[in-house]
């Protein structure tokens, strides 16, 4: 699945999950949830392409050990900085990406290809464009091929996002112009 197709399943998932609870998604916890979304790809796309750390794409990130020690540590920070919520949804975020990964191999019955689940217990299979440096060129490919689904999911994500209230967008603005204040006063920094 591609970095929108992660986002869009994982706040469908979690917007319902919260509503279901009673609430609506928070601003800070929305923006947890789509870095969590990406944090796999972010930690294994760059150690099987740039340096050849990991055996695969697939690997360290998308396993659900690491996501079991990730939980740990988001629940001792959330605990900490009393937002049990946002490590919540950092954490959920992680898990529907790892999810959404499964499904295609696991619906297939492809079950080698489901070795990232528990790896390094289990070995991580490897694609045939792992350590390939073509990661611009595919992502722009795939919004040019059907099937667009991924897409068709993001704008119902982004229609939900919407309903609730556009959560994070507020934040995200405060912040962007913080920094720009920063910038603008400080342009030796």
């Amino acid at each position: 699945m591609l970095p929108w197709g992660h986002l869009a399943v994982a706040y469908i998932a979690y917007s319902l999950a919260v509503r279901v609870r009673g609430g609506s998604p928070s601003g800070a916890a929305v923006l947890a949830l789509a870095v969590g979304t990406q944090f796999p790809d972010l930690i294994d796309k760059p150690l099987v392409t740039w340096v050849a750390l990991l055996p695969s794409g697939r690997s360290l990130g998308h396993s659900l050990l690491f996501a079991l020690v990730c939980g740990a540590g988001l629940w001792l920070l959330g605990r900490r900085f009393d937002r049990l919520d946002v490590a919540a949804a950092f954490l959920f975020g992680q898990l529907a990406h790892v999810a959404a990964d499964a499904v295609g191999p696991a619906t297939a019955g492809r079950w080698a290809e489901l070795g990232f689940l528990g790896w390094p217990v289990t070995p991580a299979y490897r694609y045939s464009a792992d350590g390939e440096r073509v990661l611009v060129e595919y992502l722009l490919t795939q919004l040019t091929t059907p099937p667009h689904y991924q897409l068709v999911l993001f704008g119902v994500a982004a229609a939900l996002w919407i309903v609730d209230g556009r959560p994070g967008l507020l934040a995200t603005r405060t912040w962007l112009r913080e920094r720009y204040r920063t910038a603008v006063s400080n342009p030796d920094r």
